[in-house]
């Protein structure tokens, strides 16, 4: 009896040991977390007070644009309103005028001379600038109204291929007989769709482009009148080509194009209708296209996130830093899905030391150096500069779009060229 009643004693002891065991591990326990709700309480408390301060900062910053915009538009009233000002502006104007009548007195003579000498001197006078005589036989192409079997575009009957017949016609010119199939454009987005609706919108549409576009037009314009009595011509020489500059507009130039989409909407609207030549423009409008275009163009993305990237590098690289848009491999290129950021292209960054051997990469600069030509045969190359005909980034001609060739059927190319591409595109 005494071994067993110290046997239980033992046990009893062993119990209470691992009881006052278990509640020592459940008191550490209650304490971390106790001390996890703290640390989360004050992380809260913390992202709350941070998120006041960033929308304190942020009413700061737009009532500080405000008085600023309110300080331009008071001092542009005052000078409106002074008479020094205005008279300035009269005599400038009168001086302008005076000077284009006397430049056109001046064309005006030096056609009479050419005119004059043209016979003399035997200069052959282009068909452009013969004077208009009414025909005396007229010719008709008839109605428009023969169907391309392939892609319904629609023709002249003189249009179709000489080896099909009238009754079953076929046509080259609109998709090389069945050889093109593109698919159609996309959808556009509704506030687009609405501003074509708009005739003032519509009329000043180039301007709209300009205003939106990342890159700009490069050209060389001559602006002489053709010899003789003719219209006035527009002459290039030269290639008409894109382009397009730094992410960060140098000191001192108010930013453009691709520099705008880097900043907030308001502040970007700002700029735009800012700009000279763009005072006519519905800010409304500017405001509306510019949020589609963040939503639905996958190049505001990837033009954002490669300035991200090269703003993290020590401030002394920014000038040498660049970023490349990378177009992925392996798609296929008669197809027209809406693109991705993620699926058309990735950022590369480097030190600008690179040899890009690619014409389809696009090579972004964070800050200096000169414009920048865009490839042809880049993917981007029409939809970075006509946003509002490719409002999603959709891809424009580019190399690698095949032809539908029937399988077993020799062909000169297998690829769709760009006047195969643009005569599918414009043919009605």
């Amino acid at each position: 009896l005494q071994q067993q009643e110290a046997g239980r004693l033992q046990m009893q002891q062993q119990l209470q040991q691992q009881w006052q065991q278990q509640e020592a591990e459940r008191l550490q326990m209650q304490q971390r977390l106790q001390q996890q709700e703290a640390e989360n309480a004050n992380r809260q408390a913390y992202d709350i007070l941070r998120a006041g301060q960033e929308a304190e900062e942020e009413q700061h910053r737009q009532e500080q644009r405000d008085r600023e915009q309110q300080e331009r538009l008071e001092e542009a009233l005052r000078e409106y309103d002074n008479p020094a000002s205005q008279q300035q502006h009269e005599d400038d104007e009168e001086r302008r005028r005076t000077q284009e009548q006397e430049r056109r007195r001046q064309c005006d003579a030096e056609d009479d001379e050419n005119i004059n000498q043209a016979p003399v001197r035997n200069i052959p006078i282009p068909d452009g600038a013969q004077p208009y005589t009414e025909p005396i036989d007229r010719h008709t192409l008839g109605p428009l109204n023969v169907e391309c079997p392939n892609c319904h575009a629609m023709h002249f009957a003189c249009e179709r291929l000489t080896k099909s017949s009238a009754r079953n016609p076929r046509f080259g010119t609109c998709c090389l007989e069945g050889k093109v199939d593109l698919p159609p454009f996309p959808a556009w987005p509704l506030e687009l769709q609405q501003a074509y609706g708009n005739r003032a919108f519509v009329s000043k549409i180039r301007q709209y482009n300009s205003a939106l576009a990342f890159t700009s037009v490069g050209v060389t314009i001559e602006d002489r009148a053709l010899q003789g009595s003719g219209p006035n011509a527009f002459h290039i020489h030269g290639s008409l080509h894109h382009l397009m500059g730094s992410l960060i507009a140098p000191e001192g130039i108010r930013p453009s194009y691709a520099q705008i989409y880097i900043y907030d909407p308001e502040h970007a609207t700002d700029i735009r209708a800012n700009r000279p030549g763009n005072e006519n423009l519905d800010r409304r409008i500017l405001r509306e296209l510019h949020d589609m275009l963040y939503r639905s163009h996958p190049y505001v993305a990837l033009y954002k996130q490669a300035y991200q990237v090269m703003m993290e590098k020590p401030p002394e690289q920014h000038t040498e830093v660049r970023a490349r848009i990378h177009f992925q491999q392996g798609t296929d290129g008669r197809r027209y899905n809406l693109p991705t950021a993620d699926e058309i292209a990735v950022i590369i960054p480097g030190d600008g030391s690179e040899e890009v051997t690619d014409k389809r990469d696009i090579v972004l600069r964070l800050q200096g150096g000169q414009l920048q030509r865009i490839s042809q045969l880049s993917h981007a190359y029409s939809t970075l500069h006509y946003v509002l005909l490719f409002p999603s980034g959709e891809e424009g001609w580019h190399l690698g779009i095949p032809l539908n060739i029937p399988q077993g059927r020799r062909t000169r190319s297998k690829e769709v060229t760009q006047l195969l591409y643009y005569a599918f595109r414009l043919h009605p």
